[in-house]
């Protein structure tokens, strides 16, 4: 991690010398490839390590688009202008995609041996599950690292998958793009979560004020406050 974050500090001092295409070149080969290189071990892994990797990709990010370390708008300037994951959500993908190899015997055999569907089973009835293309999800006495052995989140991160994307019959190019537009969509959801919060938020603050304002018509600093709360909603919109 020190010699990624290193490479970001050096490809700063040079991007002035070099044009965009250059720029992005570079950060993929000395920082993305890097911090995306077996990032699928750090399934479950504490917060602590994911937020380390995310800053790498935060620096990277600025590298690319020429903005300043206190500048607004960085999880916007990741997600719709570089179309970059986060952290957790790039060891999602890697782990999802790692699934799907071995579902379609592109993995080595002692990975696959752990990706069986529930349709393997021998019952003498039939369940729902059958026909999703569901995978076995093992028993695990450690709670600390159990779920993070790839026989427990590699079944567990393909059955959170919709129906859509755990179709056997996809090819990978389409699977990948699908899998990516599906995380993305996590993003646009937040996003509008926060937005109609907000929102509601400021109404309430300007229904206070109104009544308080017909009550004391000389007092202004329910206004100041108003004003301010709405500067306050406009700077978050623009930072998500």
């Amino acid at each position: 991690m020190r010699v990624v974050s290193t490479s970001c500090d050096k490809l700063r001092c040079v991007t002035r010398s070099l044009d965009q295409d250059a720029v992005n070149t570079l950060v993929h080969a000395f920082v993305t490839t890097r911090v995306d290189y077996c990032c699928s071990l750090l399934i479950g892994s504490p917060k602590v390590i994911t937020d380390r990797l995310q800053r790498v990709l935060n620096a990277a990010a600025r590298v690319v688009t020429g903005t300043r370390k206190y500048d607004r708008g960085l999880t916007s300037l990741l997600h719709e202008q570089l179309h970059w994951l986060d952290m957790t959500d790039r060891i999602r993908y890697r782990l999802a995609v790692t699934v799907y190899n071995c579902l379609h015997g592109r993995a080595p055999t002692y990975l696959v041996q752990f990706c069986k569907p529930v349709a393997s089973l021998d019952r003498g009835y039939s369940l729902r599950s059958t026909n999703r293309n569901l995978l076995i999800i093992p028993r695990y006495k450690l709670t600390t690292y159990g779920p993070r052995a790839f026989a427990v989140a590699g079944p567990t991160i393909w059955n959170s998958l919709p129906d859509s994307l755990r179709n056997f019959n996809l090819s990978p190019l389409i699977f990948k793009r699908d899998l990516k537009t599906f995380l993305f969509s996590a993003y646009w959801r937040r996003c509008s979560a926060i937005e109609t919060m907000l929102l509601a938020l400021y109404k309430c603050y300007i229904y206070i004020y109104s009544a308080v304002l017909k009550l004391q018509p000389r007092d202004c600093s329910f206004k100041v406050a108003a004003i301010r709360l709405q500067f306050k909603v406009a700077a978050m919109r623009l930072q998500f």
